[in-house]
């Protein structure tokens, strides 16, 4: 049997699997597989991916001109970036898996809190959204790929990548249970994030065994009163607002995303992922832009970053 056929072989099952697991449904997804080093055999378009027969793939070449079969997935532009930015990846698998999914509809990167997530994947990232089948979503995959083997597409679904489509397949699997695990956490109340050192130590063990270390931006940091917070703190942004809130207020800091200049009329939502509590009053600062009080909702909206939160702020008189 050669190369292409065994490789053909193999997406067939994974479509079967993935289908009877509950991943993928009906028609959606797709699946890639590198053969050699200059072609790709993809899932064609339009096809049910847990009645696949060989048939149903496409021999392209990393340009995406096919080579044999019929017409490639609508989807293929996704795959072909995520192959340009790593070279190693020997396979792709894109899917809805419906909880994980659930997590990218909803824009909120699932919680960085449970041992095994961290050592087999790091943590998961959401690239921004990007309309299906489009440059635009392909090109929304490339900063983030580029440093995990996971990423939740927003609003759409998620893809995995693998030095074997086995690989790619498994851990398409650990996301859906991840985020099915993370989603109990939230409904009993939220879960315990890992501390900086906790990370440190679970980077440790996905080193020792043959995996990257942890990407800087998964781990936590606090401010000066031992707040967790996430990212970079906006110095001096409200150092000129003066309010006669309690000391116990909060300030929640966020970053504009692909915006610049004034920002006074961006509007921000807080997230319960930072610890806003709905119904509590939160002063929101935007770089670049005033203070102004929100009620705790649940949602940011993608035009913005939220990269810190403080407690009992003193706004003077």
């Amino acid at each position: 049997m050669s190369s292409q056929a065994n490789v053909a072989a193999a997406i067939v099952a994974a479509g079967r699997r993935l289908h009877e697991r509950r991943i993928l449904a009906s028609y959606e997804g797709n699946l890639s597989v590198k053969v050699g080093s200059d072609r790709l055999l993809t899932t064609a378009t339009g096809k049910h991916k847990g009645r696949l027969l060989d048939a149903d793939l496409v021999l392209v070449d990393l340009s995406g001109e096919p080579l044999s079969g019929g017409t490639p997935s609508s989807e293929l532009k996704l795959h072909l970036a995520i192959y340009e930015e790593r070279p190693e990846v020997r396979a792709v698998v894109h899917a809805h898996p419906p909880i994980a999914t659930g997590y990218a509809v909803a824009g909120k990167q699932p919680p960085t809190a449970l041992a095994e997530m961290v050592t087999f994947l790091g943590c998961i990232p959401v690239a921004p959204y990007g309309t299906p089948s489009t440059t635009a979503l392909a090109n929304s995959v490339r900063a983030p790929i580029r440093d995990f083997d996971v990423v939740l597409l927003a609003n759409h679904g998620a893809v995995t990548v693998g030095a074997s489509l086995e690989e790619a397949e498994e851990r398409m699997v650990q996301l859906e249970h991840f985020a099915q695990i993370a989603l109990v956490a939230h409904l009993l109340g939220g879960p315990r994030h890992f501390s900086r050192e906790e990370i440190e130590e679970l980077s440790g063990l996905r080193q020792a065994a043959g995996h990257l270390p942890v990407p800087e931006i998964c781990y936590p940091s606090t401010d000066e009163s031992g707040t967790m917070i996430v990212g970079r703190v906006v110095d001096n942004v409200v150092t000129t607002q003066k309010h006669s809130q309690s000391r116990d207020t909060r300030l929640l800091l966020v970053q504009p995303l692909g915006r610049g200049g004034d920002n006074s009329g961006t509007e921000i939502m807080v997230a319960d992922s930072v610890g806003a509590r709905a119904g509590e009053t939160v002063l929101v600062a935007i770089e670049g832009g005033s203070v102004t009080p929100k009620v705790g909702i649940e949602l940011a909206p993608a035009n913005a970053a939220i990269i810190g939160i403080i407690n009992q702020i003193d706004w003077g008189s």
